[in-house]
C-alpha cells in the first residue's frame, strides 16, 4: 500500500513512537501506524481508537489479518481514519486487546494501553459531506470477511481435492495391494509352471532315449527276423538237398531234446537243493533259538549256584535256612574258639619241620629223642 508508514512499538501497555505528524487536517487514510506488538499481546484480538483533537468522534478500527504484515513478528499497518484528523491538534490513541469466553459472547480479558498523542496539521478545505468516512466495526468485520471469502472457498475447495486425491489414494494403495498379491500369486505359478516344464523336459528326454531304445530294438529284431528267415531257406534247401543231412539233422535234433531232458532234470534238481537249503536253514534257525533258551537257562542255573556256593562259605544269601550256622566260615570260627587259638597250621608245621634235622626226626619217630640234643 502506497502512503507514509510510522514505526511504533506496544510494550506492555505504551505504545512508544508517538507524538510525530499523522497528517493535516482533513486527511485520512494516506498514513499508517505500524504496530509491532510485545509478548503480552500474543493471542489476544485487538483494535485501535481514534479521537480528533477536541476528544471527540471516537473511531474504531480492527486489526484485520489484512492488515498483517509478513515480518516474522505480530506487527500490523493501521490506516488513520480521517475522523481523528477532523480537527488540528493533537489526536488521541487507543490500543485495547481482548480474549473472549469459547462461546464467543463474554469477554474474559482487557489490556489497553495509555492513550498516546500524535500531531495533525491545520488545513483549510472544504468539506464534501458530513459523513463519516471510516466504516463501523461490522462494517470492517464483513469486509474483512468478503475479502477473504475467496480465500475461503479456495480453501474449501483444495480441502475438497485433498479429500478426492486422499480417497483416490487409498484406492490407488488397494490397487496396488491386490497387484502384488497377484504378482506373488503369478510368480508362485510361474515357478510351479517352470518346475512342471522342467519335470515335462526330464520325461521328455526319458522318453525319448527310451524311444532310441525301443527303435534300436526294433531294427536289431528286424535284423534277427531276416537272419531267421535266411537260416530257415538255407535249411530248407539243406533238407531238400540230402536225406543223410536230415538224417544227421535228426540226430542232432534228438541229442538236444535229451541234452533239454538232462538240464530241466538239473533244473528240478536244483529246486530240490534250493527246498531242501530252505528247511535246513529254518531248522537251524530253530536250533538257534532252542540254542538261546538253553543258554538263558545255564546261565540261571550258573547264578544259583554261585548263590549257592556263597551260601555254604559264608553264609548271609538267603539261599538256605540256617545258612548262617551251616557255613565253612562259622565252622572255622567254632574250631578256633574251641582251640584256644593255641595251634599252628599245616602250613606252619611244614614250614618249621624242614628246618630239624632228618636224624632228628628219626629219632623222634624211634622214641629215643632227648629234649636239648640235635
Amino acid at each position: 500500500m502506497s502512503g507514509r508508514y510510522i514505526p511504533c512499538t506496544v510494550t506492555n501497555e505504551y505504545l512508544q513512537g508517538a507524538g510525530v505528524v499523522i497528517g493535516a487536517e482533513g486527511s485520512h487514510n494516506d498514513v499508517y501506524l505500524r504496530l509491532t506488538f510485545g509478548a503480552m499481546w500474543d493471542g489476544l484480538a485487538k483494535y485501535v481508537t481514534f479521537r480528533d483533537a477536541l476528544g471527540e468522534n471516537p473511531t474504531v478500527v480492527m486489526l484485520l489479518p489484512s492488515m498483517a504484515v509478513d515480518d516474522g513478528g505480530d506487527t500490523y499497518d493501521v490506516p488513520t481514519p480521517a475522523e481523528a484528523k477532523a480537527h488540528p491538534g493533537n489526536a488521541m490513541v487507543t490500543i485495547c486487546g481482548y480474549t473472549v469466553d469459547a462461546d464467543g459472547k463474554q469477554e474474559e480479558t482487557a489490556t489497553l494501553t495509555a492513550t498516546a498523542y500524535f500531531r495533525v496539521l491545520p488545513a483549510d478545505y472544504a468539506m464534501l459531506d458530513d459523513e463519516s468516512i471510516t466504516p463501523t466495526l461490522a462494517q470492517q468485520l464483513q469486509a474483512e470477511i468478503e475479502a477473504q471469502k475467496s480465500d475461503i472457498l479456495d480453501a474449501r475447495a483444495a480441502a475438497k481435492d485433498a479429500k478426492r486425491y486422499a480417497d483416490a489414494a487409498k484406492d490407488g494403495a488397494a490397487a496396488a495391494t491386490g497387484a502384488a498379491t497377484d504378482a506373488q500369486e503369478s510368480q508362485e505359478a510361474a515357478e510351479a509352471a517352470k518346475d512342471e516344464a522342467e519335470a515335462s523336459a526330464n520325461y521328455a528326454s526319458t522318453a525319448a532315449g527310451s524311444a532310441g531304445h525301443s527303435a534300436a530294438a526294433a531294427l536289431q529284431s528286424e535284423k534277427n527276423a531276416a537272419d531267421y528267415e535266411a537260416r530257415a531257406l538255407a535249411y530248407s534247401q539243406a533238407a531238400g538237398g540230402s536225406a543223410n543231412s536230415a538224417a544227421g539233422d535228426a540226430a542232432r535234433a534228438q541229442t538236444a531234446l535229451q541234452g533239454s531232458l538232462a538240464a530241466q532234470e538239473a533244473a528240478e534238481k536244483a529246486k530240490a537243493a534250493a527246498e531242501e537249503a530252505e528247511d535246513h536253514a529254518a531248522s537251524k534257525s530253530a536250533a538257534a533259538v532252542l540254542a538261546a533258551q538253553s543258554a538263558d537257562r545255564s546261565a540261571s542255573e550258573a547264578d544259583d549256584s554261585a548263590t549257592l556256593a556263597e551260601s555254604y562259605t559264608h553264609g548271609g544269601t538267603g539261599k538256605r535256612a540256617g545258612e548262617d550256622e551251616d557255613n565253612a566260615k562259622y565252622y572255622m570260627e567254632r574250631a578256633r574258639d574251641i582251640s584256644g587259638g593255641d595251634f599252628v597250621t599245616r602250613t606252619e608245621f611244614d614250614t618249621e619241620l624242614a628246618v630239624v634235622a632228618p636224624e632228628t626226626i628219626q629219632a623222634i619217630k624211634n622214641g629215643t629223642y632227648v629234649p636239648g640234643t640235635t
